[in-house]
């Protein structure tokens, strides 16, 4: 049988509208569209938990995957058509598109290697070897995407609150509490 870590579909359902969060508000796009861009990515996760699961029906199981891709190409038109208009508009363009193509590439990678890992068409039959594969994804994704965007902030920090003397960005000592 296919070993299935349904773990990592729950973090990723967790993890994932965060990262979207971010880059809708980055975009500077309206509330709508992140909420939309939010549950496709949740009905990714479902959907790919289905298919992960689904072991005694090889149709059913890809039929599960053929729904959760199509859930994918919904958020994936959000964050190549309708976002990077929104950036321009914000004129956090530059940021956004860095951040977006990080993600875009890297989530293809996940259905990619789900495709060819064991719970796919088992190229990769080792649980291990695709556990591991998923976790180099998750390492560069998430861990690539939030050191992208703290770099931005420091470097940006008219952009990102109110000036060089605001709050953490502020040149003073901190308060003897």
């Amino acid at each position: 049988g296919t070993i299935t870590l349904w773990g990592r579909y729950l973090t990723w359902a967790f993890s994932t509208p965060f990262i979207l969060v971010a880059l809708g508000l980055i975009a500077g796009t309206n509330v709508t569209k992140i909420v939309t861009a939010v549950a496709f990515d949740v009905g990714i996760m479902i959907t790919g938990l289905g298919a992960a699961l689904t072991t005694s029906d090889v149709v059913m199981r890809w039929a599960w995957y053929g729904i959760s891709c199509t859930f994918f190409l919904v958020v994936v038109y959000i964050l190549l058509f309708e976002w990077p208009e929104d950036a321009k508009r914000a004129g956090t363009q530059d940021i956004f598109n860095t951040l977006k193509l990080l993600t875009v590439v890297l989530w293809f990678g996940y259905t990619i290697w789900w495709g060819i890992g064991n719970e796919g068409l088992a190229l990769i039959e080792s649980s291990g070897i695709t556990s591991w594969g998923y976790s180099a994804f998750d390492i560069v994704a998430k861990y690539g995407f939030s050191f992208l965007v703290i770099r931005y902030a420091v470097n940006n920090v008219d952009k990102v609150s109110q000036g060089p003397d605001y709050g953490a960005t502020a040149n003073t000592a901190p308060a003897d509490d």
